[in-house]
């Protein structure tokens, strides 16, 4: 029975952040995109986000295509 309940709640935490996972999808699409360790900080409400309870600590960079291969010309090896 505990196991239903978990498993209820983690449906309803997920299904209430669906918003989120489909910018990110969108995101990956049209960009290139890493993930970047930004420390806690209090989640931006214009922006959809996974919170624990109210904050975040990753946030997705992404760069078109074009910024990607300029910084990658200027790179020497």
């Amino acid at each position: 029975m505990e196991t239903l309940i978990i498993g209820l709640a983690i449906n309803l935490y997920t299904w209430s952040n669906a918003d989120f996972f489909v910018q990110k999808k969108n995101n990956e699409r049209q960009y290139t995109c890493v993930w970047v360790d930004k420390g806690w900080s209090e989640a931006d409400p214009n922006n959809p986000a996974v919170t624990i309870f109210g904050y975040t600590k990753y946030k997705q960079q992404c760069v078109t295509e074009r910024e990607r291969m300029k910084t990658y010309k200027k790179q020497k090896f």
